[in-house]
């Protein structure tokens, strides 16, 4: 799918990618989420799969925060307190570990619901909050919430595939 330029669009291509994301989870074994055999988020690094839904959970933990921030007329740290944009390798570490406690047969279930409150907050914005207004320097709201749900769950799930096929998982 190609980046979205409105409301339904962006929905659309949510929807498809947790979808898809969905069907290619639902049937690997949860003791195979441990397994260190996925690309990293960092140059030359492996983890696991319980590691990369924590990535997703992450990003779309940090969406929300930023929604509810910018609502507030909070200032927003971007990408996280404490972290810049050419720390995100660091940042996909603080993931993996702030998940790391919760039940593999968990994680797919938390994203989900983060992602339908990512949904529900589109849906209360109009199309021109959304795309007629830039939000973070050059982005738009709409946009930042795509860089941060649907794109990487479509890289998510090119890993996934690979991983399944490495393990013989149908």
């Amino acid at each position: 799918m190609s980046i979205s330029s409105n409301k339904i669009e962006l929905l659309e291509q949510i929807c498809f990618e947790l979808e898809r994301l969905q069907k290619i989870v639902q049937n690997i074994p949860f003791d195979a989420y441990h397994l260190v055999l996925i690309q990293g988020h960092k140059k030359d690094s492996l983890i696991n799969l319980h590691q990369l839904l924590s990535y997703l959970i992450g990003w779309s933990e940090l969406v929300l925060n930023w929604k509810d921030a910018s609502d507030k007329g909070i200032e927003i740290e971007m990408p996280a307190k404490g972290f810049k944009w050419n720390e995100l390798g660091k940042l996909a570490e603080k993931f993996y570990a702030d998940y790391s406690a919760i039940d593999s047969s968990q994680l797919l279930k938390i994203y989900e619901e983060q992602i339908h409150a990512i949904i529900a907050i589109i849906n209360k914005e109009k199309n021109e909050t959304l795309y007629e207004k830039k939000w973070y320097k050059e982005h738009t709201l709409g946009r930042m919430i795509q860089l941060n749900t649907s794109s990487p769950m479509k890289n998510a799930i090119l890993k996934i595939r690979k991983f399944k096929k490495s393990q013989s998982i149908v």
